[in-house]
């Protein structure tokens, strides 16, 4: 696999995930009622601070894991987990608490098929993206931003 890619996936990996946290902290109310209306009393209160927290650090993982592919391993497991509780909004008919919960439009297709381009980047982020050059991963960057743009837009 080019590095370059695996630069750029990891990259807007990072950005998606550190948006995603900060998002969820400035609205923790918002994220807090929304997280009550998918799980369980109890879950949902630590689920509010548990989920951007681990955001921040699979963001940070995969910064300073740079020459690793572990931390993009672990985003795809935890996309995995957060998809699954998509499906499970999804069911339920209520909003999603992602990026914020900005959004009071139900979760729909489109919330899981946002997910699952970002697992799909997580696959590309496995690779040797420390020997990517700017001149690569740049577009690489721009491109797989561009579409996860693209995918979040949709999602609302």
């Amino acid at each position: 696999m080019d590095a370059a890619i695996a630069a750029g996936a990891r990259i807007v990996l990072v950005a998606t995930f550190a948006l995603a946290a900060v998002a969820k902290y400035a609205r923790l109310v918002a994220v807090r009622e929304q997280m009550r209306a998918v799980l369980w009393g109890g879950v949902a209160q630590v689920a509010a601070i548990a989920v951007p927290a681990s955001e921040l650090v699979l963001a940070a993982a995969l910064l300073i894991g740079w020459r690793e592919a572990w931390p993009a391993w672990c985003a795809l497991a935890v996309l995995g987990v957060f998809t699954g509780v998509l499906v499970r909004a999804q069911t339920r008919r209520v909003p999603c608490p992602c990026f914020g919960g900005a959004s009071d439009v139900p979760v729909g297709s489109a919330h899981v098929l946002r997910n699952g381009w970002l697992m799909a980047l997580c696959v590309l982020a496995a690779g040797p993206a420390s020997e990517a050059s700017a001149a690569g991963a740049v577009p690489a960057c721009v491109c797989f931003a561009a579409v996860t743009v693209a995918c979040s837009a949709a999602a609302r």
